[in-house]
């Protein structure tokens, strides 16, 4: 029972289980805040931050990344969170050269 049927079967066994790895989020990197800080982090720090929205295992979040790489999930609903996204927003709109003459 060594044939060409049991090689065919084999093969398609191989394929089915590349495209299920493939497509599946083995050995990708996921970004996930499942909790979040509410103490107020050292906003000197920050660099950046993301929105993560609530789904699965993720709750809502600001994701802010600090000088060193590192990132910090923190409350939306904090005051201290929207005002740095206010003034990240800010320095990153002067940053950008209007064309405007």
């Amino acid at each position: 029972m060594s044939g060409p049927s049991t090689v065919l079967r084999i093969s398609l066994l191989l394929a089915a289980c590349a495209v299920i790895l493939v497509s599946s989020d083995i050995g990708k990197e996921i970004t996930c805040c499942t909790k979040v800080n509410k103490s107020k982090q050292n906003s000197n720090m920050i660099v950046k931050y993301e929105i993560q929205k609530e789904s699965s295992h993720c709750v809502n979040a600001i994701i802010f990344t600090l000088h060193d790489g590192t990132s910090r999930c923190s409350d939306p609903k904090a005051k201290w969170v929207t005002l740095k996204m206010k003034e990240l927003d800010r320095k990153k709109r002067s940053a950008v050269p209007s064309n405007r003459r």
